[in-house]
């Protein structure tokens, strides 16, 4: 693989019309670094548009249509491959793309916007605003006793860059910061950060549990019924990073027996989440559609990221500077 040859041609595939503005968005951020490559949206599975030139390089979300697209090239096949996603686990079940290209994801990109969701929601649940949104609808006058973050234990499973900005935002509000992460090396934000193989005194000493690790074969299915029980009494389970890591039956039942004071996720086990499953009629169990790294400034966060990677591959040939978001089989750096 020459990563110094540019690529014929960049193309951002838009996987439905409702995210054409974000990709154009995109699109006017990135045609100045990479002129005089040309840019062009495709959409869908991008067959109803001209088919890409050998060589090119193509932006996408991850999402498995892009395969049909990658399949349509042979021979030198394609240069660079990016994902807007934060985390490279869209990648682990593809196959061998046409011409080896690059892979990059744009780790750490929505590491702030993931952050203040996670803020938002242990909010949501320590000042009560459930309870209180629940009690307005039905016209009650109904005061309690709020608590403050202030001197309580925040654990982060996964201490990556979304972790370490979380972890600032709590220590400002004057929580206790406690991290697990597979380097177990000091971040930003956190008292301290302890191996995976601490995790089981970890677990009962947090007020708020917040799930950030990557989706894995080793993570899948990691977070079950015996580390929901091993969490604290009345504290808060928050799932922001992947569906298919934590056992959501096993969440709703420790919500329901008063175990857990509750519980918000942002991602599932199956998305969208069916409407029938009973996450979404748990009054203390906060339910979003993994939108937690979905912002205004989300292709702004990308186009920074893809300059970094355009920068040291295709000006500077400087690999230590991808190294943080080339793709390597297996992987699971916390985001």
């Amino acid at each position: 693989m020459n990563l110094t040859l540019v690529p014929s041609e960049l193309l951002l595939l838009s996987p439905r019309s409702d995210t054409d503005p974000a990709f154009q968005e995109l699109s006017l951020r990135l045609e100045p670094l990479v002129a005089p490559v040309p840019v062009r949206l495709i959409h869908g599975d991008g067959s109803g548009d001209p088919p890409p030139k050998p060589g090119a390089a193509l932006v996408t979300g991850g999402q498995r249509e892009a395969l049909t697209m990658l399949g349509s090239i042979g021979g030198e096949g394609w240069r660079w491959v990016h994902l807007t996603a934060s985390g490279p686990d869209h990648l682990h079940d593809w196959p061998p793309l046409p011409g080896d290209p690059l892979l990059t994801y744009s780790r750490g990109v929505n590491a702030r916007s993931v952050a203040e969701w996670a803020l938002g929601a242990i909010l949501y649940f320590y000042r009560d605003l459930d309870l209180y949104t629940q009690a307005s609808r039905e016209a009650r006058w109904e005061r309690r006793w709020a608590r403050e973050l202030s001197e309580s234990t925040l654990v982060v499973l996964g201490a990556g860059a979304a972790g370490s900005e979380l972890a600032q935002l709590a220590s400002a509000l004057g929580m206790r910061t406690l991290g697990v992460s597979l380097e177990a090396e000091p971040l930003p934000g956190f008292g301290l950060v302890v191996p995976p193989e601490e995790i089981g005194w970890v677990l009962g000493e947090g007020a708020v549990t917040v799930i950030l690790l990557p989706l894995t074969p080793d993570t899948r299915g990691s977070f079950g019924r015996e580390q929901v029980d091993a969490l604290k009494e009345g504290s808060l389970l928050i799932v922001a990073s992947r569906g298919g890591i934590v056992d959501e039956e096993a969440v709703l039942a420790a919500v329901r027996s008063g175990h857990l004071r509750g519980a918000a996720f942002d991602v599932f086990a199956e998305e969208p989440l069916p409407t029938e499953s009973p996450l979404w009629r748990e009054p203390r169990i906060l339910v979003t559609p993994h939108v937690a790294g979905t912002t205004n400034q989300f292709m702004a966060h990308t186009a920074r990221v893809m300059e970094t990677i355009w920068r040291a591959v295709f000006e500077r040939g400087d690999p230590e500077a991808l190294a943080p978001y080339r793709y390597a089989p297996g992987e699971g750096r916390e985001d």
